[in-house]
């Protein structure tokens, strides 16, 4: 969701100067509920790039107001994007964890609520990161290249005491250590005709 030097956009990745620069390159970032994967696929002599570069989009994002009023933005267009749609799957997984997991981690929202969108503040995102982008929380792996070369590119490029959120002074959240707790229950949404979803 951060590229190098740090356009923030929401839930995809665009590559920087330096990375399209490069040749062969296929870059991807995925979020799931619980899980972001950020994925890149080069030739193997490009592999120290590729570290810099990664340690730097983890790292060391810049976020400006630009990119966080597209954020919103976008945020705000898949949501509406996705409660028109006629292929309704995407809401109903949302409305199953919501029920089964009421209020408590698998529950809490994947997607930003409408109401939210204004309140993400640069601020925010890189307590976000500072609370759960930790090298416990994290794994680091390669396929196709030589172990000891990609521990050492880890250890010089993915430095944690020389993050945009220490450099700023930026304090983290307490870690949420809840587990799931499964619940149960009943989720049902009134599709009312300017194609709003509400919840009860």
């Amino acid at each position: 969701m951060f590229r190098h030097p740090g356009t923030i956009t929401g839930c995809w990745f665009i590559g920087s100067k330096e990375l399209l620069s490069l040749k062969n390159v296929l870059v991807f970032i995925i979020n799931f509920r619980d899980t972001t994967v950020y994925a890149i696929s080069t030739e193997k002599h490009g592999l120290p790039e590729i570290m810099k570069l990664l340690g730097d989009i983890i790292l060391r994002p810049n976020i400006t107001e630009e990119e966080l009023q597209h954020a919103r933005q976008t945020a705000l267009y898949e949501m509406e994007d996705m409660e028109m749609r006629p292929e309704q799957e995407a809401i109903i997984l949302e409305m199953m964890h919501c029920a089964a997991w009421n209020n408590n981690t698998l529950g809490h929202p994947r997607y930003c609520p409408q109401e939210n969108a204004d309140k993400i503040t640069r601020e925010e995102i890189l307590r976000f990161m500072k609370t759960n982008y930790q090298p416990d929380r994290m794994v680091v792996s390669g396929v196709g290249v030589e172990h000891a070369e990609l521990v050492d590119l880890t250890n010089e490029y993915f430095n944690f005491s020389q993050t945009t959120w220490e450099n700023e002074g930026i304090q983290s959240s307490p870690v949420n250590q809840e587990v799931a707790q499964y619940t149960g229950g009943d989720m049902r949404v009134s599709k009312l005709h300017e194609h709003k979803i509400t919840y009860r």
